[in-house]
């Protein structure tokens, strides 16, 4: 599930042999957030923002709206409050 999606987002074969590792633990996460399978647009979103949180903080500071986009769709919030 995880690796198909990724593919198809652009991730190269090295970016996901560094990732593979990391896969039960994304699996777990989603499934702690309700998400079983990639089947709704609310869980590719979920996914989205775990990959991101994934990556090495200089990248991430690139990506600072996308971040905070993928936070207020998933509800991350403290209380699920929506922060324009």
């Amino acid at each position: 599930m995880i690796e198909t999606f990724l593919l198809h987002s652009g991730y190269t074969e090295p970016s996901l042999r560094a990732m593979r590792p990391e896969y039960d633990r994304i699996i777990r996460r989603m499934r702690e957030r309700g998400f079983g399978d990639l089947s709704s647009d609310m869980a590719v979103t979920e996914l989205d923002l775990i990959i991101l949180q994934m990556r090495l903080p200089e990248v991430r500071r690139d990506y600072p709206e996308t971040e905070h986009h993928l936070r207020n769709a998933t509800r991350v919030r403290n209380g699920g409050k929506w922060k324009p």
